[in-house]
């Protein structure tokens, strides 16, 4: 057995700004979804409307692990290359996963 979930908000907007929005479920969804709005005091069609408008806003948040915002962390944790001079007047490269430049703000 099929069962559809459909999403009209008419009584808010009027036809012309309204779209009707479907989707099929399972016997057990459908179940689930039912108690979950009457629990909720909700109807089919309110409920189904605020869970279409949870689901895009959990979509539209930033997601912490998209490589944009790991990027830094990486680069953090890779060794830098850093300058040294001997007594000689040499200078030699060196890396060093704990050494970090020297900011101006820094105390120390």
């Amino acid at each position: 057995m099929r069962y559809y979930i459909g999403v009209d908000r008419g009584e808010q907007m009027s036809r012309d700004e309204s779209k009707h929005v479907q989707t099929e479920l399972s016997e057990e969804e459908y179940e689930r979804f039912r108690k979950f709005a009457e629990e909720h005091g909700l109807s089919l069609e309110e409920a189904g409307h605020e869970a279409v408008l949870e689901w895009i806003e959990r979509q539209q948040q930033a997601d912490p692990n998209d490589r944009a915002f790991t990027v830094l962390d990486e680069l953090d944790s890779e060794p830098r290359t850093t300058l040294s001079t001997s007594g000689s007047g040499v200078t030699r490269r060196s890396r060093s996963p704990t050494t970090r430049p020297h900011s101006p703000d820094s105390h120390g």
